[in-house]
Parts: C-alpha cells; sequence; structure tokens
C-alpha cells in the first residue's frame, strides 16, 4: 500500500477522468496475462491435446499407407479422424468424454474394426489411444477396456514381439492415469488453499471487529458511564449543569446505540450472488439516508458479478470502511464511488471533498491504535490487490483499490466436473499507478 499525500488527482466535478491512467496501465499489464493464460493450463489437458493431435497424424499416417479393403473400413477410419479431431479443437467435447469415459469402449471397438478391416498397422494409434484411456477412466473401467483392446489388437496383428507391445500398452495406460491423479492433486491442493485464504481472512474479520469494537462502541460506553456516574456529584453541587449532562449523556448514548447498529449490521453482512455493483448501490441508499452530503456511485463495470465472491465482499467492505471514515472525520459535502474493470482486474475509487489529512496525521493515528486505513490495505492484499491513497489537509481524500477477478486464487472454467484444473497463486497486480 502507498500512501501519497498530495492533492488528489481530480475534484468531485471530474470523477469521470479519475483513474484513467490507472486502468490505462492494468490493461497492458492484462495483455501481457492474456499470453501466459493459456500456458497455465493443467498439465492433463496439455497431454489430452497433444496426444489427440499425435492420434490424428497417426490415423492419417495409417491410411496412407494401407488403404483398407472395403468401404466399412474406410468410413470407420473416416469416424476415428473427424471424432479425434473434433476432440481436439472442442473443449465441450473434451468434457463431456471426461464426464462419460464409457464411450471410449465404443472408440475400442472401432479402431479393432478399422485395424481389421484396412490390413494395415495402427500400432502407434493404439498406443496414443491407451494413453487417453488412462487420463479420461478410472482404474476399473480403463482396464476392462485395455485388456479388450489389447487382446483384440494382438488376434488381429501377429506380428513378433507381442509381449513388448502388451508391455507398452499397460505402461503408457497407468501413465495416463498417472496424469489424470496428478491434476486431482492440483485441484485438490488449490481447494485446499482457497479455503486456507478464506480462514485466514476469516480471523482476520473476527480481530478487525474486536478493534473497532475497542475504538467505537467501547470509548462510547465508557463515556456514558463516566458522565452518569458524575452526574450525582454535578446535582450536588451544581443542579442547573444537570440539564446540560444529561443531554450530553443522551447524545452520548445515540451515538453508541448507531455504532452497535452498525457493528450488527456489518456480522451480518455476507457474500452472496449479487454483483459488486448491487451491492454498492446498496450501500449508497444507507448512507444517503443517514447523510446530508451528496453521494454518487458511477458503474463503467457491467460484469462484477463475474468476480469471486471472497473479492466482491472484500472490496464491499473496503466500501463500506471508507464510507464510514468520510461519514467520521471528512465532513464532506461531495463523495463518489467509482466502479470499473478491465479484463481481468476490478477496481474501486473513493473520493471525496472533505478535509483531508496529512501523513503525519495518519502516522499519529496509527500511533493511537486506529488502523482503518491500514486495515483497509491487508483487506485488498488479502484477495491479492493494490491500494493506493491520495490526501491533504483541505484537499480532500482519494482512495484506489483494485484486484485480480478472481483473488489470490485463480479458477479456471474447467473446474467444474473436469479432471483439467488451472488454478493458480496470483500475487499482487502487476501493476502500478503514478502518484499524484
Amino acid at each position: 500500500m502507498r500512501f501519497v499525500v498530495g492533492r488528489p488527482e481530480s475534484k468531485p466535478s471530474e470523477f469521470t477522468q479519475l483513474g484513467s491512467e490507472f486502468l490505462t496501465e492494468a490493461k497492458s499489464a492484462d495483455e501481457n496475462q492474456a499470453g501466459k493464460s493459456s500456458r497455465a493450463k493443467g498439465v492433463t489437458e496439455e497431454v489430452t491435446r497433444s496426444a489427440l493431435f499425435l492420434r490424428l497424424f497417426a490415423l492419417f499416417i495409417a491410411a496412407v499407407i494401407s488403404v483398407p479393403a472395403s468401404w466399412i473400413g474406410i468410413v470407420v477410419q473416416l469416424v476415428l479422424a473427424i471424432s479425434s479431431a473434433y476432440l481436439l479443437v472442442s473443449e465441450q467435447a473434451r468434457k463431456f468424454v471426461n464426464n462419460h469415459p464409457t464411450i471410449l469402449i465404443l472408440d475400442a471397438v472401432l479402431l479393432l474394426v478399422a485395424a481389421g478391416l484396412s490390413g494395415g498397422s495402427f500400432v502407434i494409434v493404439v498406443m496414443i489411444s491407451a494413453l487417453l484411456i488412462g487420463v479420461w477412466t478410472k482404474p476399473l473401467l480403463g482396464g476392462v477396456i485395455m485388456v479388450g483392446l489389447t487382446l483384440g489388437y494382438l488376434a488381429i496383428d501377429r506380428s513378433e514381439n507381442q509381449q513388448l507391445f502388451s508391455a507398452a500398452l499397460l505402461m503408457l495406460w497407468w501413465v495416463g492415469y498417472a496424469i489424470n491423479q496428478a491434476g486431482v492433486a492440483e485441484r485438490e491442493s488449490r481447494q485446499v488453499l482457497r479455503s486456507a485464504v478464506t480462514e485466514a481472512v476469516t480471523s482476520a474479520e473476527r480481530n478487525r471487529l474486536a478493534r473497532q469494537l475497542h475504538d467505537t462502541l467501547a470509548k462510547s460506553l465508557q463515556a456514558i458511564n463516566m458522565t452518569a456516574t458524575a452526574l450525582p456529584a454535578i446535582m450536588a453541587n451544581n443542579p442547573a449543569a444537570v440539564k446540560v449532562y444529561a443531554a450530553e449523556l443522551s447524545e452520548l448514548s445515540v451515538g453508541a446505540i448507531a455504532e452497535a447498529r452498525a457493528l450488527i449490521s456489518q456480522l451480518r453482512r455476507e457474500p452472496d450472488s449479487r454483483s459488486l455493483a448491487d451491492l454498492l448501490n446498496q450501500l449508497c441508499d444507507d448512507y444517503r439516508q443517514r447523510n446530508s452530503f451528496e453521494l454518487e456511485l458511477v458503474v463503467t463495470d457491467q460484469h462484477s458479478s463475474a468476480a469471486d465472491e471472497l473479492v466482491r465482499y472484500e472490496l464491499f467492505m473496503v466500501a463500506s470502511e471508507a464510507m464510514e471514515n468520510i461519514q467520521r472525520h471528512a465532513k464532506a459535502s461531495q463523495v463518489q464511488l467509482i466502479l470499473r474493470s478491465t479484463d481481468s482486474h476490478i477496481e474501486l475509487i473513493i473520493t471525496d471533498n472533505g478535509v483531508g489529512f496529512s501523513a503525519d496525521r495518519r502516522e499519529q493515528a496509527e500511533a493511537e491504535g486506529h488502523f482503518g486505513l491500514r486495515g483497509i490495505a491487508e483487506r485488498v492484499a488479502q484477495i491479492g490487490g493494490v491500494v493506493e491513497l491520495h490526501s491533504a489537509p483541505g484537499k480532500g481524500t482519494q482512495l484506489r483499490a483494485a484486484a485480480p477477478w478472481r483473488g489470490l486464487v485463480e479458477v479456471s472454467e474447467d473446474d467444474a466436473g473436469t479432471n483439467v484444473d488451472s488454478r493458480r497463486q496470483r500475487s499482487n497486480a502487476p501493476w502500478h499507478s503514478d502518484a499524484a
């Protein structure tokens, strides 16, 4: 997190210009990350596609070397070639086979029919198919298919070294199964990592609420207790002042009730299926009802619902804490929230025209045990993002937070029901904006 002391980059009336350079650098980084994204696919997917390509090539070679004796053989080879090509180019087709591996029994039968009718050598095709059977099936089903495929092909092709060929088939099948298990282990490790991140965030949230209870409600209750304790002595010595102290006590009680309700509201907040734009809109409506300052929400992103649940929650809590700070300390008449995004990052900008503060004042607040701004930075860091703060006395404050859509753990579309998982750990956003 960088705290930059100086004039915010623009006034509240110029909010549509906020963060343009910030997003330009993010988009440039996104283009660099786009090429890396395809390479981040799991090893299972890469092996599967490579094997399908080799199988298609081997089918072509087999057809050239030995043309099938009948039209049935030609049709069967065409079916095998077309299915291999379709599986190679279609992710949905590979997912279907992965979810319905029994279809590989039909593929094995077609292989044996083509080998028997063509009179050509299908050794390479069968060996590559053994690898794919290992990748796509569980041991029991894969073992049954492999026994049938091996015995059937040995009955057709009575060449020498049949024992070596059988051993090679079994070895390739087992290699395919090992690759499958590596993908499963990778997916499970990413799930464990994600659970650990969520648990860490939950623990940090409890600690933050404890600090906030101490900074707000506990101090208000302490003040109420001190005033109430002093009332008997004031009544005995200066009865006329009792009314003033009673009014102060009432005001403190109202403030304590408001603080308690705010904390209860935060405790009830849970990540849900709504987009971040909807959550921020509700937040703004709540603050408009309780405050006199002008509050505007600008949403230039229409896809924030695609963000990870934890990312949406943390950015929403950042906005909540920032708005609470503005309400308590900023004395602002204009506040604006901007939600925008790039292909891989989501950005939140909050600007007010309040009293602002200096770096010295921020350090003093932290020395006194107030860690609101530091807590915001920690929240965003937990989801792999960065925060910038620009403020100066009398110049207002601008807070900018941005994070990857998927936070620290990115989940690929392959995660649902497949053996392919391209999750990876994400570091802080690979871009920085210029200081004001």
